[in-house]
């Protein structure tokens, strides 16, 4: 017998998706565009950008807006500029606010650990 694409079994490698994250709601969510920085708070937290693909970077900042600004402006992850460049579908900047530094740098790393994002340098060495 032959299953169903949807029946058969996901690959060992893929990862969890933001919607399998059961107690995590975002703030807010912008498509990461110059003209929308204007809508991200000057506020504390993490942060990813993903596109269809999936999540392709993951951050905390203390302002994000100024973030938003340094990676669309300032790029210094290559292979982040590179997937911005050659997107996948509409290229979103999200948000979680958290004001206490111990929380975001948690969940900064929880997020990192769950999702893999591609463009974080911290999953290209597993050992981290």
């Amino acid at each position: 017998m032959t299953l169903k694409p949807a029946q058969q079994p996901l690959p060992a490698l893929w990862k969890r998706t933001l919607t399998d994250i059961d107690d995590l709601t975002p703030n807010g969510s912008v498509p990461f565009a110059h003209t929308e920085r204007l809508l991200v708070p000057k506020r504390a937290g993490v942060y990813l950008i993903h596109d269809l693909r999936g999540p392709l970077y993951v951050g905390a900042t203390a302002d994000f807006t100024r973030r938003f600004h340094e990676h669309f402006w300032l790029p210094t992850n290559a292979e982040l500029a590179h997937a911005v460049a050659v997107p996948f579908g509409q290229t979103l900047f999200t948000w979680f606010l958290k004001a206490d530094r111990k929380e975001r740098f948690a969940l900064e790393r929880r997020l990192i650990r769950d999702l893999f994002p591609a463009c974080n340098q911290s999953t290209k060495n597993p050992t981290n």
